[in-house]
């Protein structure tokens, strides 16, 4: 059991971690500890010190003169005793103040009972410690959870709040976690954003002023994520203090940072606290979503880790747990709108011979869609785009020897519709007030049970005919009647979600939210994976994947090869860079293969043996984010199996008569050797424009249409890099890598990059 409690003490110790709790004279809950495991017991060490009182201060009570809840580490906290900070339990009460009154601990996990996902886990790998507090005058009790997941050093937080008042009150606010920390020497890492550039990091110094992220929009939003981390300032990717914070949760959150005048700094994660109330009638209760932590002392990618391996052994669950994904391609940008069932055919049988797994229909193929302005909520196939209707075309892709998937929008309804014509009362919408849209829909109100019933059943008839969906959700909350609806509407979408995982538990299901809206743990209880984000160029997802990456592991990340120039960003990178970055995560391909040149063909079947080569590594590796200079990102994997390293070299810009390269990788075993390998790309000829006839073998003196159906055909071979290294040399010194195209020379040695160039070395563990 790696909980335990002594005297006056808690411990929660994980494999590396320990979390402890005192409890003070006075029955509040004091925090001592997060961080490195404590071996010893000695709890009067850990002990705030309180003596006198200071300056003008409020004191908890006359037989406790000293003793100022401003000024203590709590576990959890309500306003109205002189703690003047953000308080994890608000009411209508004004007044409250919890005292200890008994806990248990159990062997694996206490569910609080939310209504909301929580992580699986048994009484093998979870533990869980419930202490119960109660108001010193009023029936109000309130519960703390707190489940450790040891083996992947996680301990998750809840809380529970009891209304045994005999009269109704609102509840306004309760935090999912509380932390005190003792001193406010730390940076925040936030990961923020928008609409095609979710979860970018962005690191700020807690100073005198409240943090502050708030998210009211109905999802948990690129906005801003619910994963943040605390950082001591000298901390990087590999070395130094770090502790992470998220919530399974889908909806409005906020995460507070508050430093006091003591120093002391407070965390607070909760649902959406500043656009939340809830009526608690006599008797009844309210439990958070959980919150999950982690604590590190070797750096963010330990942390990252932790997280990772959270997630694929507690969030994501069923058939498709540690199982391989598919490479898949989607029809959406090479098709949008506009496709019948015998383009659908031709491009899977393209994809087939490439290597691709799974045949995957987007939007388009039901009721009146043939626009986004129509056909939402009519899950009945076209007849004119499928006359055989989607089993029909399943039964064919399953011929072809792929496995078929296809997309969904259940939470939404159009206007012009049959749904909408039968239910208007169905869409969320206020009387007497015009709805506001988002791309020309609104959201069906899944408070209701025969909504519910309607997307379970409709869905349900969809799903016997395919291996995997990809289910979106385009537009953001309004119209709403009160502030209980954003809760509310979230466990009916759990509710919904739950029916069809129980029903299809083979079917692969990925999330998405406009892309990267909804990339949260609460959507990975249900679904294996997550659309990453709608952008697609290979430069902006470095950004995306990487911040993504803090709290996620690779397989959550759905991540595609796309057409060039870009459908979002018209930047046009190589076809193997937007390789490169794509294969850190589940790999597709979304445009249309026949316009693919014979070079970018035979490209496209390599890359993806090459994915399959090394995809244990790619989807269930160890994922190490490497401190670079902004110019360059570079990401490492570890095969959990050999040891193998795969890293990607990213450069942004070329900078002319650059310095060298060099690979130094701190996490090689230097008591082993390493057998160093390229991946094999080709150049684009129209790369050099007119110095092609200084560096090709191949002479063209008539123009660039010559040079197009050369270019259409062959590419130039990239270097080659090969090497035995010992493990010591690679840990401690690095290798140096051939030199960068500088304009004054080039030979079969020569590393062309240019803007957004990029390789692949695997060093094969020997």
């Amino acid at each position: 059991m790696s909980i335990s409690f002594d005297k006056s003490l808690f411990r929660i110790d994980t494999r590396s971690t320990s979390y402890w709790i005192s409890l003070l004279p006075t029955g509040h809950l004091e925090h001592l500890h997060y961080g490195h495991i404590l071996r010893s017991q000695d709890p009067e060490a850990l002990c705030d010190k309180h003596s006198i009182g200071q300056g003008n201060s409020v004191c908890y009570s006359p037989q406790s003169k000293s003793l100022c809840m401003n000024n203590i580490c709590l576990e959890t906290s309500a306003s109205g005793k002189g703690d003047f900070r953000a308080c994890a339990v608000r009411t209508s009460l004004g007044t409250l103040d919890f005292v200890y009154q008994s806990h248990t601990i159990s062997e694996g996990i206490v569910d609080p009972g939310s209504h909301t996902p929580i992580p699986e886990g048994d009484k093998n790998d979870a533990s869980t410690l419930k202490i119960v507090l109660a108001d010193k005058v009023l029936p109000i009790v309130l519960e703390l959870y707190y489940i450790a997941f040891t083996e992947v050093d996680v301990i998750a937080r809840a809380s529970r709040i009891v209304n045994n008042t005999g009269s109704s009150i609102t509840l306004k606010g309760l935090a999912s976690l509380q932390l005190d920390l003792f001193d406010s020497s730390w940076q925040v890492i936030s990961l923020d954003g928008a609409w095609a550039r979710e979860r970018e990091v962005h690191v700020q110094d807690i100073k005198a002023a409240t943090l502050s992220w708030n998210v009211r929009c109905g999802t948990s939003s690129a906005f801003h994520n619910p994963c943040i981390f605390l950082k001591r300032p000298d901390c990087s990717q590999s070395h130094g203090e770090a502790i992470g914070i998220n919530l399974v949760y889908s909806g409005n959150h906020q995460q507070i940072i508050e430093p006091n005048e003591f120093g002391k700094v407070r965390l607070l994660t909760a649902l959406g606290n500043d656009s939340f109330t809830w009526p608690l009638g006599p008797g009844q209760s309210f439990a958070t979503p959980m919150a999950v932590m982690t604590y590190s002392d070797k750096g963010l990618n330990q942390a990252s880790d932790n997280f990772a391996r959270f997630t694929n052994r507690h969030i994501i669950r069923g058939y498709w747990r540690y199982r391989q994904r598919p490479v898949l391609l989607n029809n959406w940008e090479a098709t949008y709108f506009d496709f019948s069932q015998d383009k659908l055919i031709k491009l899977a049988n393209q994809a087939k011979s490439l290597g691709i797994e799974l045949f995957v229909l987007d939007d388009g193929w039901f009721g009146r869609r043939t626009d986004d302005t129509k056909g939402l909520g009519d899950w009945t196939a076209n007849p004119r785009k499928l006359p055989q209707g989607i089993e029909g075309l399943a039964q064919q892709i399953h011929q072809i020897g792929m496995m078929f998937g296809i997309w969904v929008e259940p939470e939404m309804v159009s206007q012009n519709s049959e749904l909408y014509e039968k239910h208007p009362d169905w869409a969320v919408q206020l009387e007497g007030r015009d709805p506001s849209f988002g791309r020309s829909q609104l959201l069906l109100d899944l408070r209701r049970d025969e909504v519910q019933a309607y997307i379970i059943d409709s869905i349900s008839k969809v799903l016997e005919n395919v291996d995997y969906m990809k289910w979106d959700m385009n537009r953001l909350f309004s119209d709403y009647p009160d502030e209980g609806f954003f809760h509310s509407w979230m466990i009916g979408l759990y509710k919904v979600l739950g029916a069809l995982r129980s029903r299809f538990p083979k079917v692969l299901m990925e999330a998405c939210s406009s892309g990267g809206n909804r990339f949260d743990l609460g959507m990975l209880c249900f679904f294996d994976q997550v659309w990453t984000s709608d952008d697609t160029d290979a430069l902006q997802r470095t950004r995306i994947q990487e911040g993504t990456s803090y709290g996620y592991s690779q397989v959550c990340m759905g991540s595609h090869v796309s057409a060039c120039p870009n459908h979002q960003s018209l930047r046009s990178t190589d076809i193997e860079t937007r390789f490169n970055v794509a294969a850190f995560g589940n790999l597709g391909y979304e445009l249309d293969l026949g316009l693919l040149t014979p070079l970018q063909r035979s490209q496209v079947k390599a890359q993806i043996a090459y994915y399959k080569e090394h995809r244990p590594a790619l989807q269930y590796g160890r994922l190490y984010r490497m401190d670079t200079e902004e110019n360059r990102r570079m990401w490492v994997v570890e095969d959990p199996a050999s040891g193998d390293l795969l890293v990607l070299d990213f450069q942004v810009h070329v900078r002319p008569n650059s310095t060298g390269d060099m690979l130094r990788l701190y996490m090689a075993d230097e008591n082993a050797s390493y057998q160093l390998s390229s991946r094999p790309q080709k150049l684009d000829i129209r790369l050099f424009g007119s110095l092609i006839n200084r560096v090709s073998p191949i002479k063209i003196e008539d123009g660039k249409a010559l040079q197009r159906n050369i270019a259409e055909n062959w590419g130039m071979d990239t270097e080659t890099t090969t090497a035995i290294i010992g493990g010591d040399v690679l840990k401690h010194a690095g290798v140096k890598l051939d030199p960068q195209f500088t304009g004054t020379g080039y030979d079969s040695r020569t590393r062309v990059l240019g803007d957004c160039g990029s390789r692949l070395y695997w060093f094969r563990k020997l």
